[in-house]
């Protein structure tokens, strides 16, 4: 396994991969977080941080801040450009994703600084990247769970997270074949008064995915929208530049490994077919050979 994507979609920043992987250009990571402050982590997250000067890691770390009470629509168009940008530029051969159940409207602990996302939202990033994952070029997908500080909502958000990451082996798992309402169990009441596995108000999220990905008019009406349109037209220009800088690195990388014959000669030295074998030395004879043994002869000669 050469490269992986990472991609972490929790309200609070990637600092820890950040951190592991500050140096490295064979993962790529992407966070998508809010930044404000006083929200947690204070001292990361900035977009400045694209990876530790002097290294290889410099240009693979995106940090893509999203405004407060960020919508289904932005937050999902914004992931689409990125994966429709990013996978193809870096080309991994592993995706991780990172889902936080924090960035749905109302989680107690982030309070008003938070996003306006749905369970819906976030099933629809994941439903995207299993589509990407299971395209022409086959890519192993590893999702796990984060953030989430009310239990209902992060209950639906992960189970709703877990069947859109099979869709890729089972098309349609998400939308049309699991059930509306959520299943008798002994947590049955706490679900109420809807007792919607996959929301009414919501689920036309999946359209979000094929909406224009630039300014929507949700941003009207909204206090320091011309701020949030920024935050938005900021985060589309840096996967734009990410995408072009990765992409000429990976193809630069790769053209090195052939040579002008066309071979790849990354494992030459192990494969041994552009070492040059030494020659065996011959077992009978040769002029020099000769004629010492005639010089031996005619001493004899000599000496009789």
């Amino acid at each position: 396994m050469k490269r992986v994507l990472y991609l972490d979609i929790d309200i609070h920043h990637a600092d820890g991969v950040q951190s592991a992987f500050y140096e490295s250009d064979q993962v790529l990571t992407l966070s998508f977080h809010r930044r404000a402050p006083g929200f947690f982590p204070p001292s990361s997250g900035c977009p400045s941080e694209k990876g530790r000067s002097g290294t290889d890691g410099v240009g693979y770390n995106l940090n893509l801040p999203m405004p407060r009470e960020c919508t289904d629509e932005e937050f999902v168009g914004v992931y689409k450009l990125a994966l429709q940008k990013l996978v193809p530029a870096h080309d991994p051969d592993a995706v991780v994703l990172v889902v936080g159940a924090d960035g749905v409207k109302g989680d107690p602990l982030v309070g008003a600084e938070g996003w306006h996302l749905s369970p819906e939202g976030l099933a629809e990033c994941v439903r995207l990247t299993a589509e990407y994952c299971g395209g022409n070029k086959t890519r192993k997908l590893l999702v796990l769970g984060a953030g989430g500080y009310d239990p209902v909502t992060t209950a639906r958000t992960f189970l709703l997270s877990t069947a859109a990451a099979c869709e890729a082996a089972r098309p349609g798992m998400l939308w049309k074949q699991l059930p509306k309402d959520v299943p008798q169990h002994s947590h049955f009441a706490r679900y109420g008064p809807g007792f919607e596995l996959i929301s009414s108000s919501t689920s036309s999220v999946a359209g979000a995915s094929d909406a224009h990905v630039g300014p929507t008019k949700q941003t009207e009406g909204i206090s320091g929208s011309d701020e949030r349109a920024k935050m938005l037209e900021d985060a589309r220009k840096a996967v734009a530049v990410t995408s072009l800088f990765v992409q000429s690195r990976r193809e630069m990388m790769d053209s090195s490994r052939f040579n002008s014959h066309g071979m790849d000669v990354s494992n030459c030295e192990a494969e041994n077919w552009a070492v040059p074998k030494k020659k065996k030395k011959g077992g009978g004879g040769g002029r020099r050979r000769k004629k010492k043994q005639k010089a031996l002869v005619d001493n004899d000669r000599d000496a009789s």
